[in-house]
Parts: C-alpha cells; structure tokens; sequence
C-alpha cells in the first residue's frame, strides 16, 4: 500500500525509526506518547546540535525542525500512523482506539539497531537505517518521490535554492504525480486499489488546477511536500556541501541521471539506485561505514542476519525479515542486488525459520 497522499508534519525520518522502536508489543498511542515526552529533552537536546556547523542560518533553521512540542499529542499520533504507512509497525483498531504492534519490518529495524548501536535518539541515522528508509520509500511512494526528485532534477538548470524551491517546483510536481497517477489507476480499475488511486487523481488534478489558476495549493498537499523534501534531506538525497555553502538544492551525485521513467517505477531498478545509494553513503560516512563488519559472501551474510534475529526474537523469526534484512546489508557489503532467493530458501530449510508471518507474535517463539 502506498502513503496517503495527505497526512500531518511528520516531517523527520528519525522519529519514525524513534516509533519503531518504542513499539515492543501491541502498545496505544497513549504509551507511545508517554515515552516520547520521557525523551523530549534528549531528542530536542539532539535536534539543537544537528548540522550546527552548516554556515547557512536558513539551512540550518530547516534542519532544526520537525520535532513536535513535549505535550503535542496530535503531531505524535501523525508521526505513529506514517510509521505505519511506511510499514515499519502494524496497527489495527480496537474498541474505537488504534494499538501498534511490532511486524516483520520493526524486527529488522531493531536487529539493524544492534549492527549500529542506534537508540532514536539523534536526528543523523545510520548507514543501515537510511538504506531501510530509502528502500521503505522508493517502495510506498514511488510516484510522489520520483516526481519530487524528477521536478528538482528539472529545476536545477534554473538555479535552485533553498529559498525559492517551492516555488520553482511544485507546479512540475504536481503535473508529474498526476499523470503518473492516471497511468497507474489504468492498471488499478480492477484491483482493490483502483478507488484509492482514483480518489489520488482527483487530488492532485484539483491542486493542478489551483497551481495553473496562480492560486496556491491545498494545505493537504503542501504538508506532504515539506516533509518528503526534509526525507530528501535527512537521507542526503540533497548535496548538503552546496546546501550549507551556497543555499543551492541540488541531488547528490548518485542521482545525477535521475528519471522517474527510469528510476523508481521497476522493482530492478529500484534496487540498483539502492546499491549506488549504499555506495554513496560509504564514501561520504567513511569512518562509520568501516565500523560495519559484515560478510560479504551472501550465504554468510544470510547466516549473520538469522543470527542477529534469534539473538533478540528467540528460535522463530519470519522468513521476511530475513530476506529483508540480508536484502540491506547485501546493498552496504555485497554493492549489488540481492538476486534469487535460492541461497534463503536453503536457509529457511536448515533452519527452519518461520515462514507464515501474519503479524501474530508467533516469532517470539
């Protein structure tokens, strides 16, 4: 299922990871937001010292924000539902309330903790987490992403900044969603999903309108954009030396040939703009990415990832994160695709590893 087209500031990647994992076992909001205000001060204390050293005040202004009030229980239940649209916990509704409970995908994220001593405490995530981000939203919102890194590749010829960037892309942006969006709903009539996307369409061709009559556009749409430019951000998808330096937007080197035509619309080519995302990310983070040992045959890998699993879950864990998870390291080790599934179909026989995952809490074993 892909994000929501609308949905509140939720701004920064790392209060997703923070969601993930302060969802144990089926939690309320009530207790999320509980743990959230015991942490406040770390996570302003955090917010306050991140890029402190880039020379732009307005670009630092932007990477200052995105944290919600100690005592803003509304933008926390945003960030909790998000996190589940990016499929990092699951939710289902109780009685009238929403309880969140640990998946597949919040066991990966908490077994990558334990391969960089991550807590959610700082806005910078490691290598591993922003692998998982990326892959998360190159999966769940490949239209609207592709269409933001495609209007900002466009834009760059023009000159852009950090002060005029919206202005200079949302037109494109909400053009290239539209039509992306009515091709999809050609192929969606029939499924399950084809009113959601009709619903999408409409969306954006009422914004389109509004944007061409020199109007500004709907509130449910410029939320939605602040905070996928701020994903862009906190994934340095954006090159930050010139961001700092020059207030200039322009996408980092690994998307210098950047189309959604060619980018994020194929599983394969998804997987490829992972890999040289990886390799990106181990140049510009060096020393962190050296602290990394891992496997890099695949087999070994596959083994190192059970082991990382069961060392917190116990003896059954789901196939899925398995796969996922040797999926990550393989991008940041291996710099190449994970293809086929032959070497984890030999180790889910060997080690009998869960393979009927439905969100029951049976991996705890």
């Amino acid at each position: 299922m892909p994000l929501p087209e609308t949905f509140g500031e939720t701004k920064r990647l790392a209060l997703f990871a923070y969601v993930a994992l302060r969802t144990p076992s089926a939690i309320s909001l009530e207790e999320i937001f509980d743990s959230f205000q015991k942490d406040h001060a770390k996570l302003a204390e955090a917010l306050s010292h991140y890029r402190t050293q880039c020379s732009s005040r307005l670009a630092r202004r932007f990477f200052q924000s995105g944290l919600p009030a100690r005592g803003a229980y509304r933008s926390l239940t945003d960030y909790a539902r998000t996190t589940n649209g990016l499929g990092l916990v699951a939710a289902e509704t109780r009685g009238g309330s929403t309880v969140f409970k640990p998946n597949w995908l919040t066991i990966t994220l908490r077994s990558l903790r334990n391969v960089s001593q991550y807590e959610a405490l700082d806005f910078e995530l490691p290598i591993p987490f922003k692998l998982l981000m990326a892959d998360q939203l190159f999966t769940r919102d490949t239209i609207l992403l592709g269409a933001l890194l495609s209007s900002i590749k466009k834009a760059e010829e023009r000159g852009l900044t950090l002060s005029n960037l919206r202005r200079e892309i949302t037109l494109d942006y909400v053009s290239m969603a539209h039509e992306y969006m009515i091709r999809e709903l050609t192929s969606d009539r029939r499924t399950s999903e084809g009113s959601q996307t009709a619903n999408r369409v409409d969306f954006f061709a009422r914004n389109l309108r509004l944007l061409r009559a020199g109007e500004p556009a709907s509130p449910g749409l410029r939320h939605p954009l602040e905070a996928r430019l701020q994903w862009l951000v906190d994934l340095r998808f954006i090159d930050l030396t010139l961001l700092c330096r020059d207030e200039r937007i322009h996408l980092s080197p690994f998307l210098e040939n950047y189309s959604i035509k060619q980018g994020l619309l194929a599983s394969d080519e998804r997987d490829k703009t992972l890999v040289a995302y990886a390799r990106y990310l181990k140049v510009i983070f060096g020393e962190e990415a050296s602290k990394i040992d891992l496997p890099s045959e695949v087999g070994l890998l596959a083994e190192h990832s059970v082991a990382l699993l069961r060392s917190i879950y116990g003896e059954l864990v789901p196939t899925d994160a398995v796969i996922y998870m040797t999926k990550i390291l393989a991008a940041l080790m291996v710099e190449k695709p994970l293809i086929g599934n032959i070497v984890l179909e030999e180790l889910s026989r060997k080690h009998k590893i869960y393979r009927d995952w439905r969100g029951s809490g049976a991996f705890v074993g």
